[in-house]
This record gives structure tokens, sequence and C-alpha cells, in this order.
């Protein structure tokens, strides 16, 4: 099954690959010419801390130079066909996406669908997304520091399944979709997930909702929900929000488990190259899911910059702060404590 996957993805490549090459010297062709990127990055970063944790805010509380991911993101782009392989490697790959699919090839890949566009403003998925809950992204290019909230740690970080998405206008965006478990990119079960997402986009305000129902196997209910999105004061500052809800009932019980977190971000550009960032979450554990500790409120504060030294390199220096009402965090060694504190300086490069 995965080397024939693996080969129908060489084949569509070098299928688009060839169309090009007729396209382009086809002069009498009509046809918009196609359109083939590859892009990516490379992490890695140095943590100074006392506690040593199974937090997943970074990839890894060892101490000394770590490896964060390796990411390569192909596009493939012809007519109204859009195919993306977007594949990971490395300790951050292997906590958001060695999950489920354990030892195989599907670890290390992040994304892999294809989409068409019947008609203007329709636009059809099919294939493994990466996850459209959270106003972060795994990948540290793309968010105001390089760690993560937990909340973004703890939800799923891919769907797999059809999707259809349909643009209203230039501000109001919506999608739903129609998933196997999350996570799971070969799934024998036949119950699904429907979510819904809603998004606006103003000159200033941005908001996305989204709204997901299912099963996880057969015997647990799934219910996820959040809101998150920008504010741009000016050119310079930029605020985020995000509120998360997440809740598990397993069938023939009376147990719910339950999360809530509240985050909020804010950017400041001090020039083209240099930015400051931070966000304060409020985590709601309320039955123990993260760190086995039930009705524990977990706070986190973290206040980083990102600065482009050249270009396609970028460095990036964080403090954060941690603490917990209940013992939470793995000390060297004092067993667990409420509290943590981590000095960590990262170095990216983006191509």
């Amino acid at each position: 099954m995965v080397k024939q996957i693996i080969l129908f993805f060489f084949l569509t490549m070098c299928g688009f690959t060839m169309s090009y090459s007729q396209t382009i010297s086809d002069s009498i062709s009509a046809e918009p010419p196609a359109s083939f990127s590859i892009s990516g990055n490379v992490d890695m970063y140095y943590r100074y801390g006392k506690n040593k944790t199974s937090s997943k805010t970074i990839p890894s509380y060892d101490h000394g130079i770590n490896l964060g991911w390796i990411n390569l993101t192909m596009n493939k782009k012809w007519k109204k066909v859009d195919l993306v392989v977007d594949l990971v490697a490395g300790p951050r790959a292997d906590q958001f996406y060695k999950k489920e699919d354990q030892e195989n090839v599907f670890t290390y890949i992040k994304q892999g669908y294809i989409s068409y566009e019947p008609v203007k403003k329709l636009k059809l998925y099919a294939g493994s997304m990466t996850t459209p809950f959270n106003i972060e992204y795994l990948e540290p290019a793309t968010n105001f520091v390089y760690s993560n909230s937990y909340s973004n740690t703890i939800i799923a970080a891919s769907f797999t399944g059809l999707k259809a998405e349909y643009v209203f206008n230039d501000t109001w965006t919506t999608s739903v979709g129609v998933y196997s478990d999350p996570d799971k990119k070969i799934d024998p079960n036949p119950k699904k997930h429907i979510m819904g997402t809603l998004i606006y986009s103003g000159d200033k305000l941005s908001a996305t909702a989204d709204i997901l129902n299912g099963r996880d196997g057969d015997t647990t209910a799934v219910f996820m929900a959040d809101l998150y999105g920008f504010y741009k004061v000016n050119p310079a500052i930029k605020l985020g929000y995000q509120f998360h809800y997440m809740r598990d009932k397993p069938d023939r019980t009376k147990q719910v488990s339950e999360w809530f977190s509240t985050v909020i971000y804010a950017q400041y550009i001090i020039k083209n190259n240099l930015s400051i960032g931070t966000f304060i979450e409020r985590f709601w554990d309320k039955d123990g899911y993260y760190f086995g500790s039930p009705d524990n409120h977990i706070w986190c504060f973290t206040l980083g910059c990102k600065y482009k030294v050249a270009q396609g390199l970028t460095l990036l220096p964080e403090l954060r702060m941690d603490t917990a009402d209940n013992p939470s965090f793995e000390h060297v060694s004092n067993g667990r404590v409420k509290t943590e504190q981590s000095f960590i300086i990262a170095g990216l490069y983006e191509f």
C-alpha cells in the first residue's frame, strides 16, 4: 500500500512535469503555462533550563544544540489542478506526526493533497491537510516566536479526507469537510468527522471559526471548536487572539475529558528585518488531558524576537516562563515542580 502511494505521487509529479514542458514548447496552445515550485526550511536551537518535561511546546528539552525539523514542500500547478506534497523529518516532525502512523512512511508526510477548481470561487480538496484549528503553525517561520502554545501542541496536526471551499467575496470564505480520525492517514474506522470553517478577512480584522464533530474509533465522541484571528493596529503592530475548546466522551461512561485555552498574541515590527513577539496563554486542563493532573490551570508567558541576519537566515532568541497549579514539569533533580523557565535561541533557514 505504501509503495503504491509513493509510486502514485512520483508518477503524478512526472506527468505534471511532462505536461509543463509540452505547454511551454507549444506556442499555439491557449492554456496558461504550468508551474512547479520547491520551498522549505530547517531550524536548530539551543535551550537552557532546569526542567526536562514531556511538553511539546518546543521539540526537545535536552540541553545543547538540537535539530527542530527539516521541511520540504513541492507544489505543482497545472490548469485548475494544484498538487501539494509537504515532507518533514526531525524531532518536531516526530512529536506532531508520529502519533498514529507509527514506523511508516506516512510519518514524514505533513501534507499530501490535490485540489481542483471546477468553477470560479469553488475549490475541492482530497488528501491529507494540516489542521485549520489554531492561529499558530508548526513552522516557526510563520509564528511570532519560536516555541508553541499548549493548545497548538495538543490538537491534531493533520486531517485526511475531502473538503469543499467556497469564496463568497473578498472578505468571506467557508468550507466543509469529511475526515478520518485526526492524525490518521490510514483509518479503517467507517465513522468520520464533519468539520465546518467560516473565515472573515477585513482590512484590519480577520477571524476564523472552526467546529468539528465526530468519533475517534468506534467508542469515543469528539467535539472541537475554536475562534481566532488578528487585528492590525497599524503597519507595525499586530494583535492576535485565540479561544479553543475540546471534549472527548467515551461511550457507555459518564466520564468526559475537556480542556480550554485562551491565548493573546502581540507583534511589534521595529524594522523590516527585526520584530518582537509575545503571547500569554491560560490553559485549563480540566481532566488531566496534558500532564495527567486534573483541574490544572497552566499559565505561559513568552517573549521573543525575530532577527533576519541575511537572505533566508533568521535568529529567534526567546524567554519563556510556565507556571501550573499542580506539579507538572519534570525538574532534572527535584522531581515534578510547578514552574519552568527557559531561554531559547534558534536559527532558521528558509529556501
